[in-house]
């Protein structure tokens, strides 16, 4: 940490700790920045020099290791958030999609869908709108701040990625119960392209959950001078 600079020595080995949402760290960061400037500016009224009114500001706030736990919980908060509006917006707004174009796109049947087809399809509507549901409460459940935001953000992630197997073999089992039977048009084939897409950013965002979250033994004290 350059001695001449200790606040942005600080600054910098925090955001090098810390990980998750680009906003919101950058947001985090910034206030800790500006505290750390406000104290300082407060020592140097008081009649303390630029640099040595910076050190005592920065080692007053607290090492790396101390704060950086605090301020990774709430970037995983915000990631848990994201997940969970992502999912009550996306999930049930998919499964309403699917709803509508089979009812109103026209489709060629040359026979007769498997007698499982049906129960499958429910179960995959079911399912997605349970894990709408599920992203709801997760918002509600963290904003409430009766959960630590880290486990939560990792459980509702590891719930995600767990469920996904079980959509994609609903999905093909939709897909063989329908072989040969039903002839598709543009509508349905690009919905089936918009539904992979979201699954995709789910799957995604619900990764990051696991990265923003996942246990830290130590973290790196920061170098004050």
């Amino acid at each position: 940490m350059p001695i001449d600079d200790p606040i942005d020595g600080y600054v910098a080995e925090l955001s090098r700790a810390l990980h998750g949402p680009r906003r919101a760290k950058r947001d985090l960061i910034a206030e800790v920045r500006d505290g750390l400037i406000d104290a300082a500016e407060a020592y140097q009224a008081a009649g303390l020099d630029r640099p040595e009114a910076e050190r005592r500001a920065v080692a007053e706030f607290g090492t790396v290791g101390e704060i950086a736990p605090g301020l990774q919980e709430e970037l995983a908060a915000a990631t848990g958030q994201r997940l969970g509006a992502l999912l009550f917006l996306s999930a049930p707004l998919m499964a309403l999609a699917w709803y509508v174009i089979w009812r109103f796109d026209p489709v060629e049947v040359v026979g007769r869908p498997a007698g499982w087809f049906g129960p499958v399809a429910r179960a995959m509507d079911l399912m997605q709108f349970g894990i709408g549901v599920l992203g709801g409460l997760a918002v509600l459940a963290q904003r409430s701040g009766r959960f630590r935001p880290g486990p939560a953000a990792r459980a509702l992630g590891l719930c995600v990625l767990g469920s996904f197997p079980v959509t994609v073999a609903l999905y093909a089992a939709m897909l063989a119960g329908t072989a040969g039977v039903v002839t598709v048009g543009v509508p349905v084939l690009g919905l089936t392209a918009v539904s992979w897409a979201v699954w995709g950013v789910q799957l995604a965002v619900a990764w990051r959950c696991l990265l923003v979250s996942r246990p830290r033994r130590a973290w790196a004290p920061a170098r004050c001078r």
